[in-house]
């Protein structure tokens, strides 16, 4: 109290603080691959604090493979190949394969990793990841494209879209083995043949790369999406399945 004559203070009532009221506010919930979080605000003075709220994880109770949260399935798919397993290197560019719908099996319960990619498989990828659009009142430019074939749509589609072009005016030639310069000039198509440098890449083989490829070969070098095969770049020799699942994931993630 103060006096009201002269001033002085005649007694002093301290008031106590009243202490933060925090209120939850922006909860973010937890799923099975991230951290949830909550955000607590003082009503009073409005000084937050964060709590980080651990990932659920992936469970499966029921024993079914699939995650009893989200859904996911929990099992490998390389576990239905007899010939992929854990240790390859390959093991996680084949499982993002399969899992996006890329790559299947060759039937029997094999991948095949170690068979040659031939230029249908690379258009048909491709196809499948735009999600295999329609092709009514496209044309098919090449007479060695049946209909009804499970590359026919891709192939018609990479031609309409300027990602592909024959052996020749009129054929694709589409079981013939593709080599590394091809996939590179089909992925750079598919980017929408990017700005890259000019410069030759700095592998002693590099000048075998064919003169409508160079670019492509440069870009997909730079990227780090091509690399050497022992020293060389080997523009002209073909890719494994393995080798294209790997290369797959490296472009498309």
């Amino acid at each position: 109290m103060i006096c009201e004559s002269c001033g002085t203070i005649v007694r002093e009532t301290v008031l106590p603080a009243l202490g933060h009221d925090y209120v939850a506010t922006a909860v973010m919930e937890p799923t099975c691959d991230s951290t949830g979080s909550v955000a607590y605000i003082c009503s009073r003075c409005d000084e937050s604090y964060l709590v980080f709220v651990p990932a659920v994880s992936h469970t499966d109770t029921d024993g079914d493979g699939l995650c009893d949260y989200c859904g996911i399935s929990l099992v490998c798919p390389c576990e239905n190949f007899s010939d992929v397993s854990e240790t390859d290197w390959y093991h996680d560019a084949v499982v993002y394969a399969v899992k996006n719908g890329l790559m299947n099996g060759m039937g029997n319960g094999k991948f095949a990793p170690d068979e040659s990619v031939t230029r249908a498989m690379l258009v048909t990828i491709l196809y499948r990841n735009e999600g295999c659009p329609q092709i009514e009142g496209l044309d098919n430019p090449f007479v060695d494209v049946a209909d009804g074939q499970g590359y026919t749509d891709a192939v018609i589609w990479a031609a309409d879209n300027g990602i592909v072009t024959g052996m020749t005016e009129t054929t694709f030639e589409p079981e013939t083995v593709i080599t590394r310069e091809q996939i590179a000039t089909v992925l750079y198509r598919y980017a929408g043949s990017p700005e890259t440098s000019k410069e030759e890449p700095d592998f002693p083989d590099a000048k075998e790369t064919s003169d409508y490829a160079k670019s492509a070969i440069a870009w997909a070098v730079q990227t780090g999406l091509i690399n050497g095969m022992g020293g060389r770049l080997a523009p002209l020799e073909g890719t494994t399945r393995a080798q294209l699942a790997t290369l797959l994931m490296r472009f498309l993630q």
